[in-house]
């Protein structure tokens, strides 16, 4: 299932983490925290290829995060994502 930002021609599509969990909000694209940035040429939801059936609870886990990130400043996310960063080797 492909994650999008809703546009003029197309409705946007179901957010993968609230489907997990049995609720029905919509992607925000790029206004979510976990929306990445293009990369070769695609953007998308991170969690785009993550299987979470059977895990509801990492699911809500991570649906609190992204709330957190979506109330806290761009400080807080920026220390977020440079120390989930800090950890890869590529």
């Amino acid at each position: 299932m492909k994650a999008e930002a809703s546009t003029a021609d197309s409705q946007p599509s179901p957010c993968r983490l609230e489907e997990y969990v049995g609720e029905s909000g919509r992607c925000t694209g790029s206004h979510c925290p976990f929306w990445a940035e293009a990369t070769e040429g695609r953007a998308g939801c991170i969690f785009e290829e993550v299987d979470l059936r059977g895990r509801e609870q990492l699911a809500r886990w991570l649906l609190d995060l992204r709330r957190d990130l979506e109330e806290g400043d761009e400080d807080v996310r920026s220390r977020f994502f440079a120390r989930l960063n800090a950890g890869r080797s590529d």
